[in-house]
């Protein structure tokens, strides 16, 4: 593929998150169960006038490892794990931490060489859920991402002249709503905007919609009936 696709399309992508979208909501699965997520999601580069660039599809693995903690592995242009606690539940809110890391490889080209890129995200975002029916969760997600990315350059370009690493910071905030169609069926349209950061000097908008199946997180609350 030409170099300005990379430039203009997977290199943002790639360095500052498709990762950033959750499709999931806060409160995390039951022990000991296991759900499966397919999304297919894509990148609005503002740099080029909100030019969009490929689809491309997900895959994540949640498993239940207690009463309020999750491990998620996911897969698509990237390899990833993350850990999800969810330290705060009630019957309408919800409120989680999801430290994880993630990488990906990928062919890039930098002032005429080859170049392929390793890139690492370390990134914790805290996110928030509002319940309104035990179908429907709102969910909020903020994040200031650590990217770190190696440059593999070919035998024709040696430091000083070529940079092999680099890393920055990027800021994330995203928007989802999951809507539980079945107790083992649920649906996520979700967004997230990447901010400009000094590295990349652009802003991307990342969208994209997830099908989950197998185990839900439980909203048995909404079950409850109150005293009379």
């Amino acid at each position: 593929m030409p170099s300005r696709y990379f430039a203009s399309f997977i290199l943002p992508a790639m360095l500052t998150g498709c990762t950033a979208n959750q499709y999931a909501t806060p409160r995390t699965i039951p022990r000991g169960q296991v759900s499966h997520t397919v999304a297919l999601e894509g990148l609005l580069d503002f740099r080029f006038n909100g030019e969009p660039g490929d689809l491309h599809p997900r895959y994540q693995l949640r498993v239940g490892l207690a009463d309020r903690v999750d491990l998620g592995v996911m897969a698509g242009p990237y390899f990833g794990a993350d850990v999800k606690w969810n330290f705060v539940r009630t019957k309408y809110v919800d409120v989680a931490v999801t430290p994880g890391v993630y990488y990906s490889l990928f062919p890039s080209f930098s002032d005429g060489f080859d170049a392929p890129t390793h890139a690492v995200r370390f990134a914790a975002p805290i996110s928030l859920g509002l319940n309104p029916t035990k179908a429907v969760t709102l969910f909020l997600h903020g994040n200031a991402a650590v990217n770190w990315n190696l440059k593999s350059y070919d035998e024709h370009c040696y430091p000083p002249d070529c940079e092999r690493s680099s890393w920055f910071v990027a800021p994330e905030v995203g928007l989802g709503v999951q809507i539980r169609v079945t107790p083992n069926i649920a649906l996520t349209p979700e967004v997230t905007i990447v901010g400009k950061t000094p590295h990349t000097a652009m802003a991307g908008l990342h969208g994209g919609l997830a099908l989950t199946f197998g185990a839900q997180p439980s909203y048995d609350e909404f079950n409850e009936k109150p005293p009379d």
